[in-house]
């Protein structure tokens, strides 16, 4: 008997000895986009460090999957990112834009234009073509994701 309460204990310090507490991470929301409630995409910060976008896939119309991208800051790099983006509104290129954000993983920037409004598209891939895009955006839409309004 006192084999099985010594083993019980054992085990119970043992279970309890994998579990350690994190600090958790300070996340500002920059910007997002959510119009009646539906979240379309997110721009949050985290530890003054790291960028993080959150984007529905509208590769489908009944699930919602959520994907997201980061970058580390490492200079100028959001800014970079929206000139890029907000430049991509005159320029209005056939192609889909691709970005390297980390080693293999890229950026799609997909403009269009639909009874003359201008929207870009984003999606993110580890391999040459996208594995879904956000819904598109605005050039308004955009300033408010990157906090400019």
């Amino acid at each position: 008997m006192k084999k099985i309460t010594l083993f019980l204990i054992l085990i119970n310090c043992i279970c309890f000895g994998q579990i350690k507490q994190l600090e958790t991470t300070k996340r500002n929301e920059i910007g997002k986009i959510a119009p009646m409630g539906v979240f379309i995409v997110s721009l949050e910060k985290i530890d003054n460090s790291i960028y993080v976008f959150t984007y529905r896939d509208v590769q489908y119309s009944t699930i919602n999957e959520y994907k997201h991208f980061s970058f580390d800051e490492t200079g100028n790099d959001l800014e970079n990112l929206y000139s890029i983006i907000s430049n991509g509104f005159n320029d209005m290129p056939k192609e889909p834009i691709m970005l390297e954000m980390k080693k293999g993983e890229y950026l799609f920037l997909n403009y269009t234009k639909m009874m003359g409004v201008k929207n870009v598209q984003f999606g993110v891939s580890t391999i040459t073509q996208p594995n879904g895009y956000c819904r598109g955006l605005t050039k308004k839409e955009i300033n408010k994701l990157f906090g400019k309004i």
